[in-house]
Protein backbone atom coordinates (compact mmCIF):
# COMPACT_ATOMS: atom_id res chain seq x y z
CA UNK A 1 0.00 0.00 0.00
CA UNK A 2 1.09 3.54 -0.24
CA UNK A 3 1.51 6.36 2.27
CA UNK A 4 0.26 9.60 1.71
CA UNK A 5 0.58 11.94 4.74
CA UNK A 6 1.13 15.83 4.48
CA UNK A 7 4.55 17.93 5.15
CA UNK A 8 3.96 20.52 7.65
CA UNK A 9 5.53 23.45 6.31
CA UNK A 10 6.10 25.26 9.42
CA UNK A 11 8.00 22.92 10.90
CA UNK A 12 9.25 19.90 8.23
CA UNK A 13 7.35 17.34 9.89
CA UNK A 14 5.85 14.01 8.53
CA UNK A 15 2.70 14.25 10.55
CA UNK A 16 0.92 11.14 11.81
CA UNK A 17 -2.42 12.94 12.87
CA UNK A 18 -3.93 14.95 10.01
CA UNK A 19 -6.78 14.58 8.05
CA UNK A 20 -4.77 14.74 4.65
CA UNK A 21 -3.45 11.03 5.88
CA UNK A 22 -6.55 10.50 6.61
CA UNK A 23 -8.68 11.20 4.01
CA UNK A 24 -5.96 9.73 1.42
CA UNK A 25 -6.10 6.57 3.08
CA UNK A 26 -9.89 6.06 2.29
CA UNK A 27 -8.89 7.13 -1.59
CA UNK A 28 -6.17 4.39 -1.80
CA UNK A 29 -8.58 1.94 -0.76
CA UNK A 30 -10.86 2.51 -2.58
CA UNK A 31 -8.16 2.10 -5.64
CA UNK A 32 -6.96 -1.31 -4.22
CA UNK A 33 -10.43 -2.78 -4.17
CA UNK A 34 -10.78 -1.35 -7.68
CA UNK A 35 -7.92 -3.66 -8.41
CA UNK A 36 -8.67 -6.53 -6.16
CA UNK A 37 -5.52 -5.50 -4.07
CA UNK A 38 -5.64 -5.87 -0.05
CA UNK A 39 -4.25 -2.69 1.29
CA UNK A 40 -2.17 -0.89 4.20
CA UNK A 41 -3.49 1.97 5.95
CA UNK A 42 -2.99 3.70 9.83
CA UNK A 43 -4.73 4.15 12.76
CA UNK A 44 -4.44 4.95 16.63
CA UNK A 45 -0.96 7.18 16.08
CA UNK A 46 -0.39 10.94 17.06
CA UNK A 47 1.54 13.27 16.65
CA UNK A 48 0.86 14.72 20.60
CA UNK A 49 4.40 14.10 22.32
CA UNK A 50 2.59 12.79 25.60
CA UNK A 51 -0.58 11.17 26.06
CA UNK A 52 -2.75 13.97 25.96
CA UNK A 53 -6.25 15.15 24.39
CA UNK A 54 -4.66 15.84 21.10
CA UNK A 55 -3.43 12.07 21.43
CA UNK A 56 -6.82 10.69 21.88
CA UNK A 57 -8.96 13.17 19.56
CA UNK A 58 -6.04 12.11 16.74
CA UNK A 59 -5.74 8.69 17.35
CA UNK A 60 -9.81 8.11 17.77
CA UNK A 61 -10.35 9.74 13.63
CA UNK A 62 -7.85 7.89 12.09
CA UNK A 63 -9.27 4.49 14.02
CA UNK A 64 -12.55 5.39 12.67
CA UNK A 65 -11.80 6.44 9.06
CA UNK A 66 -9.16 2.74 8.93
CA UNK A 67 -12.48 0.70 9.82
CA UNK A 68 -15.09 3.12 7.59
CA UNK A 69 -12.38 2.67 4.34
CA UNK A 70 -12.03 -1.20 5.18
CA UNK A 71 -8.13 -1.66 5.63
CA UNK A 72 -6.74 -5.07 5.21
CA UNK A 73 -3.59 -4.53 7.64
CA UNK A 74 -3.37 -1.00 10.28
CA UNK A 75 -0.18 -0.36 11.39
CA UNK A 76 1.23 2.32 13.65
CA UNK A 77 -0.94 1.81 16.96
CA UNK A 78 0.19 3.27 20.20
CA UNK A 79 2.60 5.59 18.29
CA UNK A 80 3.16 9.66 19.76
CA UNK A 81 5.24 12.30 17.74
CA UNK A 82 4.67 11.46 14.80
CA UNK A 83 6.19 7.66 15.21
CA UNK A 84 9.41 8.90 16.85
CA UNK A 85 7.68 7.22 20.16
CA UNK A 86 6.08 4.05 21.40
CA UNK A 87 3.36 4.29 24.30
CA UNK A 88 2.26 1.50 26.36
CA UNK A 89 -0.76 3.33 27.77
CA UNK A 90 -0.72 4.54 24.45
CA UNK A 91 -1.55 1.14 23.10
CA UNK A 92 -4.12 0.43 25.81
CA UNK A 93 -5.96 3.58 25.39
CA UNK A 94 -6.24 2.67 21.25
CA UNK A 95 -7.84 -0.77 22.60
CA UNK A 96 -10.28 0.44 24.07
CA UNK A 97 -10.67 2.92 21.18
CA UNK A 98 -10.80 0.26 18.42
CA UNK A 99 -13.58 -1.29 20.72
CA UNK A 100 -15.97 1.65 20.92
CA UNK A 101 -15.07 2.19 16.87
CA UNK A 102 -15.53 -1.71 16.42
CA UNK A 103 -19.12 -1.57 18.19
CA UNK A 104 -20.41 1.32 16.41
CA UNK A 105 -19.53 0.16 12.53
CA UNK A 106 -20.87 -3.61 13.77
CA UNK A 107 -24.35 -1.59 13.46
CA UNK A 108 -28.08 -2.65 14.88
CA UNK A 109 -28.08 -6.00 15.21
CA UNK A 110 -31.89 -7.04 14.83
CA UNK A 111 -32.47 -10.42 16.69
CA UNK A 112 -35.49 -11.75 18.71
CA UNK A 113 -33.52 -10.97 21.48
CA UNK A 114 -32.42 -7.31 20.90
CA UNK A 115 -35.92 -6.37 19.41
CA UNK A 116 -37.61 -7.68 23.01
CA UNK A 117 -40.94 -7.96 22.35
CA UNK A 118 -41.48 -9.65 25.01
CA UNK A 119 -40.43 -7.12 27.36
CA UNK A 120 -42.23 -3.86 25.38
CA UNK A 121 -45.35 -6.16 25.74
CA UNK A 122 -44.70 -6.23 29.65
CA UNK A 123 -43.87 -2.42 29.67
CA UNK A 124 -47.39 -1.20 30.35
CA UNK A 125 -47.91 2.48 31.05
CA UNK A 126 -46.40 3.00 34.33
CA UNK A 127 -43.81 0.55 34.37
CA UNK A 128 -40.70 0.36 32.19
CA UNK A 129 -37.78 -1.82 31.22
CA UNK A 130 -35.18 -1.65 34.33
CA UNK A 131 -37.11 -3.79 36.24
CA UNK A 132 -37.90 -6.69 34.10
CA UNK A 133 -35.72 -10.22 33.44
CA UNK A 134 -34.95 -8.74 29.72
CA UNK A 135 -32.96 -6.29 30.97
CA UNK A 136 -30.84 -8.01 33.95
CA UNK A 137 -30.52 -10.90 31.80
CA UNK A 138 -28.75 -8.90 28.50
CA UNK A 139 -27.54 -5.31 30.04
CA UNK A 140 -23.89 -6.85 30.41
CA UNK A 141 -23.53 -7.41 26.40
CA UNK A 142 -26.55 -5.00 24.96
CA UNK A 143 -24.64 -2.26 25.81
CA UNK A 144 -20.58 -1.09 25.52
CA UNK A 145 -19.16 -1.22 28.76
CA UNK A 146 -15.68 0.70 28.80
CA UNK A 147 -12.84 -0.62 30.79
CA UNK A 148 -10.80 2.70 31.74
CA UNK A 149 -13.29 5.44 30.52
CA UNK A 150 -14.76 7.23 33.70
CA UNK A 151 -18.54 7.40 33.57
CA UNK A 152 -18.79 8.33 37.57
CA UNK A 153 -20.63 11.44 38.34
CA UNK A 154 -18.37 13.76 39.43
CA UNK A 155 -19.24 13.26 43.60
CA UNK A 156 -17.99 9.91 42.95
CA UNK A 157 -15.05 10.89 40.63
CA UNK A 158 -13.83 13.02 43.61
CA UNK A 159 -14.61 11.01 46.50
CA UNK A 160 -12.42 8.47 44.55
CA UNK A 161 -9.14 10.72 44.40
CA UNK A 162 -9.90 12.01 41.24
CA UNK A 163 -7.99 9.61 39.43
CA UNK A 164 -6.84 9.99 35.85
CA UNK A 165 -6.68 8.31 32.74
CA UNK A 166 -3.40 7.77 32.17
CA UNK A 167 -2.99 6.47 35.75
CA UNK A 168 -5.47 3.57 34.73
CA UNK A 169 -3.90 2.83 31.29
CA UNK A 170 -0.40 2.94 33.23
CA UNK A 171 -1.19 0.39 35.74
CA UNK A 172 -3.25 -1.63 32.82
CA UNK A 173 -0.21 -1.55 31.05
CA UNK A 174 1.75 -3.09 34.03
CA UNK A 175 -0.31 -5.66 34.33
CA UNK A 176 -0.44 -6.99 30.84
CA UNK A 177 3.47 -6.63 30.67
CA UNK A 178 3.62 -8.70 34.66
CA UNK A 179 1.15 -11.34 33.57
CA UNK A 180 0.60 -11.66 30.16
CA UNK A 181 1.10 -15.23 28.21
CA UNK A 182 1.93 -15.16 24.20
CA UNK A 183 -0.46 -18.19 22.97
CA UNK A 184 1.66 -20.82 21.13
CA UNK A 185 1.84 -20.81 17.43
CA UNK A 186 -0.85 -22.87 16.02
CA UNK A 187 0.86 -26.56 14.68
CA UNK A 188 2.65 -26.05 11.44
CA UNK A 189 3.70 -22.37 12.04
CA UNK A 190 6.81 -22.04 12.61
CA UNK A 191 7.80 -24.85 9.89
CA UNK A 192 5.98 -22.62 7.26
CA UNK A 193 7.51 -19.50 8.40
CA UNK A 194 10.68 -21.02 7.69
CA UNK A 195 9.79 -22.05 4.53
CA UNK A 196 8.77 -18.88 3.48
CA UNK A 197 11.78 -17.61 5.03
CA UNK A 198 14.28 -19.61 3.09
CA UNK A 199 12.24 -19.16 -0.35
CA UNK A 200 12.72 -15.43 -0.01
CA UNK A 201 16.77 -15.61 0.48
CA UNK A 202 16.70 -18.39 -2.65
CA UNK A 203 14.75 -15.30 -4.41
CA UNK A 204 17.36 -12.62 -2.92
CA UNK A 205 20.05 -15.02 -4.15
CA UNK A 206 19.12 -15.23 -7.58
CA UNK A 207 18.74 -11.62 -7.95
CA UNK A 208 15.34 -11.00 -7.01
CA UNK A 209 14.39 -12.42 -10.55
CA UNK A 210 10.88 -14.30 -11.33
Amino acid sequence: GANVSSLDMRTTVICYGPPEWMRSMAALADMARFYGLPVWGYGGATDAKTLDAQAGLEAALSIYTSFLSRNTLVHDVGYLEMGYTSSMEMIVLVDEIIAMVRYIVDGVPVTETSLALDAIDRAQPGSGFLADDHTLENWRHAQFIPRFLNRQRFQGWDAAGRPELFDRLNQAARKILAEHEVPPLPEGAEEEIARVLKERDRHHAEGGKG
